[in-house]
């Protein structure tokens, strides 16, 4: 996006892991070549998490879509998720499935499209406090800087950061989750400003959006990664949730 501003080049970024597939790319295909006098760039992010990775293929080695080729002034760019082993552990592996090994759902890269791949290495911790940092801000910056809730997540900024220790796309997963459920307690937080819901909402975003991913290896370090901080495990803190969602149901009478 930023090379993008700087160059004076509109990018349209695709988010291949959210389910765009063979229909969606060809309209996005389509609304660009409306527009193909001027130079554009379209970024397929983690494209390598689609089983179409052929049909992905055709579109950045060969530069054509469905056999036709495409406009010269439409740049094809594409990220791909890290082919990082999943810590050995028969709770999670599943031998009839070979994308089980990987941290991440990938798939196999086709050998043309291995010829086009750049390395750039892991985020340095600095690095990705700082990206941590500016996606919370980003959440917080979406209520008005004069109102509670905003004071609220300012105050809990660096916490926010430090729980979520996780990828960048769980931290974004968990930090929209968790925009989310402050956003229901909003009326409430003007009119408490006492209310422990913020640290409630964290837990709840963390425990759904990251925790229950996590296998009985991982729940235990993070278990007691918690303790260390809290004084109780983030299990004990989950079931205090759970326990409270489950009073607020009505059983029917038999």
């Amino acid at each position: 996006k930023f090379l993008g501003h700087v160059v004076n080049v509109q990018l349209i970024a695709v988010d291949v892991h959210a389910g765009f597939g063979r229909h969606e790319i060809r309209q996005v295909m389509k609304d660009c070549k409306d527009k193909e006098k001027k130079e554009m760039w379209i970024f397929l992010d983690e494209v390598n998490t689609s089983p179409d990775i052929g049909w992905f293929k055709e579109l950045i080695c060969d530069h054509s879509l469905d056999g036709v080729k495409i406009s010269d002034q439409i740049k094809i760019i594409a990220g791909c998720n890290p082919y990082q082993p999943r810590i050995q552990n028969s709770e999670v592996m599943n031998l009839s499935d070979p994308s089980s090994k990987w941290m991440y759902r990938v798939v196999p890269l086709c050998d043309t499209m291995k010829e086009y791949v750049w390395p750039f290495g892991h985020c340095s911790n600095v690095l990705f406090f700082i990206q941590c940092r500016q996606l919370t801000k980003q959440i917080k910056d979406k209520f008005n800087n004069n109102a509670v809730i905003y004071k609220k997540i300012q105050q809990w900024e660096l916490k926010i950061i430090r729980d979520i220790d996780a990828s960048q796309r769980f931290l974004r997963k968990c930090l929209n989750f968790f925009y989310w459920l402050m956003q229901q307690y909003e009326t409430i937080l003007e009119n408490d400003i006492q209310s422990s819901w913020t640290g409630r909402a964290l837990n709840i975003a963390l425990g759904l959006c990251y925790y229950f991913r996590l296998d009985k290896r991982g729940r235990t370090m993070y278990n007691n990664l918690m303790y260390q901080r809290k004084g109780r495990s983030f299990s004990e803190l989950l079931n205090t949730e759970i326990n409270n969602l489950s009073k607020s149901f009505k059983i029917p009478a038999k």
